[in-house]
């Protein structure tokens, strides 16, 4: 009797181990994922994607640990168009398979994978995911993330393999459920969220140069009702200066040419509100440098640019006269 139940404990103790690890490690997860990409992406961006079976393997150190079936679904209207890009991102669906693996409970995974298959947009998966990292720094009320390596096989394509690495980004409900929270709408006035946190999400864009977002139309701000606060948690950053992808343009209706020039779209709050998510992010800055130039799959060239991109925030801030001019006063 005994022994049964020292061997119950020990299951339930390496599931219990399993259930937390995806997001906790750092270290890039090898995968091996099978799947009729031509026919999961023989669609338009006026067709409503659906899902496709497909395999899905963990490896560790080459070898096979887990073998999961799974469903695959294409996501994102602007990568389905093949002009911009030749792979899109995904939505991976799992069944009760994934007990007692480094997935258990997690449902549904969006996958944000490579667009092409050039060098440079494998530096970009690398920059995109150092910045869901970087802002998982400043707060707990982030989006975990986790980098993956995965070799693609197409059945479709006559089994052609693609070696490519891409990010696996928490689902909503998920982070709502760790944070104690509830999915909302978008306000439609940034007045109305959490002023500290709203102000963090600003200033944040405004260091890594983006301008994709708003906290009022929900556009890549997830909104979450935490106790009576609203508040926002952004996500998709590869519009981002700090990124400069070849195919990032700002929107003409903004006061900049390209992506990598600053532009702060922060919400008017009292100053020191703006003041203290500068601090809290100046006191991140070492973190910041020791988290990129730690980060081994990037080549040391796209990891310098991306510092001294923020090195021309940290000037900014550096000044309290040029903090004021560039930041403070440009609020809304």
């Amino acid at each position: 009797m005994y022994g049964r139940l020292l061997l119950l404990w020990f299951v339930l103790c390496s599931v219990d181990s399993h259930a937390s690890t995806l997001f906790d490690q750092q270290a890039p997860l090898q995968l091996e994922i099978t799947a009729n990409f031509k026919q999961l992406t023989a669609i338009d961006q006026e067709t409503e994607a659906e899902y496709g079976p497909g395999q899905l393997v963990v490896l560790e150190n080459g070898t096979q640990i887990h073998n999961l079936s799974v469903e695959l679904k294409a996501r994102g209207k602007s990568r389905l168009n093949k002009d911009n890009c030749k792979f899109p991102l995904f939505f991976i669906r799992f069944s009760a398979e994934a007990q007692g693996t480094i997935f258990q409970d997690q449902d549904v995974l969006p996958l944000t994978t490579h667009c092409q298959k050039k060098r440079s947009y494998q530096a970009y998966i690398h920059k995109e995911y150092l910045i869901y990292q970087m802002y998982g720094l400043l707060t707990d009320k982030s989006l975990h993330s986790r980098l993956v390596n995965i070799r693609y096989v197409d059945s479709g394509r006559g089994n052609r393999e693609t070696e490519s690495y891409g990010i696996f980004i928490e689902h909503f409900a998920k982070a709502a459920e760790r944070l104690n929270g509830e999915i909302v709408p978008a306000t439609r006035s940034n007045r109305l969220t959490e002023p500290s946190q709203t102000a963090l999400v600003e200033v944040f864009h405004y260091m890594v140069g983006n301008t994709d977002w708003s906290v009022a139309f929900g556009h890549n701000v997830l909104m979450l009702k935490i106790d009576e606060d609203i508040v926002p948690i952004p996500y998709d950053f590869d519009q981002s200066g700090a990124i400069d992808t070849e195919y990032a343009v700002p929107s003409d209706k903004l006061r900049i040419r390209r992506v990598t020039q600053r532009i702060f779209r922060g919400i008017c709050k009292p100053p020191q509100t703006f003041q203290d998510a500068i601090g809290s992010i100046k006191a991140q800055r070492s973190s910041f440098t020791q988290l990129i130039s730690q980060h081994q799959p990037l080549d040391d060239r796209p990891k310098q640019k991306m510092l001294r991109y923020l090195d021309g925030f940290f000037d900014i801030v550096q000044e309290p006269e040029v903090t004021e001019k560039r930041i403070i006063n440009e609020c809304r």
